[in-house]
């Protein structure tokens, strides 16, 4: 097992990621894509790259586009359009190195959830997980400008938050594995409900009972790497 450090363009910037690789060859992949002012270095995704190759499985890790160690300026290249594009130039990337060959899986962190929801929607993919994801980003506007944070994004995320909203579009998912806080002062809980309700078989709702936004009790660090690594060995 080791880890690559790899770049590679999105659009005109440099973007940054690592490549955890197991051992065993044709190994299935899974892309983790992080929360919006997040990076790839986030514990639980340092953690889930660990433990996949551990289990025969590839997990690449990338900062999207003024996060991170990739380039850009945060505020004019944040949006959801341009994380989605990230998304597939990563995949793009990948696919050249011959890592695309087997099953793939996506997991995304709040904002990563709702791209790897978007993608899901649009293309095959044979297993998701989502971590304090939302449907609709109205609710999560509403906490950004509470917090004073509304003031570091863009006029163009804002009009993308207005229009978003997968609800309408969720029964064509399937092989979704679900978690969510059910305190979460970012995201409400309600968003699991929603996609567990109208998502296809086979599908699983983990309820972090008690957890925020953020998995700051170990406890559920451990039920959430356990239960997501399951998931991926099941069905990739």
């Amino acid at each position: 097992m080791h880890i690559e450090t790899i770049k590679f363009k999105s659009d005109h910037l440099t973007l940054i990621g690592d490549l955890h690789v197991p051992d065993s060859d044709h190994a299935p992949l899974i892309i983790g894509m992080h929360g919006l002012f997040s990076s790839r270095l986030s514990e639980k995704q340092i953690e889930l790259g660990q433990a996949c190759t551990q289990k025969g499985m590839a997990f690449f890790r990338f900062d999207h586009r003024g996060c991170g160690q990739s380039e850009g300026e945060f505020k004019s290249v944040t949006t959801i359009h341009n994380r989605l594009t990230d998304l597939y130039a990563a995949i793009d990337m990948l696919q050249k190195k011959g890592m695309m060959n087997q099953s793939f899986g996506l997991f995304g962190s709040s904002l990563g959830g709702c791209l790897a929801l978007c993608y899901a929607l649009q293309n095959p993919i044979d297993a998701v997980v989502t971590l304090s994801a939302p449907v609709t980003m109205n609710t999560i506007w509403e906490v950004l400008e509470n917090s004073g944070q509304a003031e570091l994004l863009s006029k163009s995320f804002y009009q993308e938050c207005v229009h978003i909203n997968v609800t309408d579009r969720l029964n064509s998912l399937h092989h979704i594995l679900i978690a969510h806080g059910t305190c979460d002062e970012v995201v409400p809980y309600a968003n699991a409900e929603i996609i567990y309700q109208n998502a296809q078989l086979p599908k699983k709702l983990i309820q972090l009972k008690g957890g925020g936004h953020r998995l700051t009790q170990p406890e559920h660090q451990t039920l959430f790497v356990q239960e997501t690594l399951n998931w991926f060995e099941t069905y990739l």
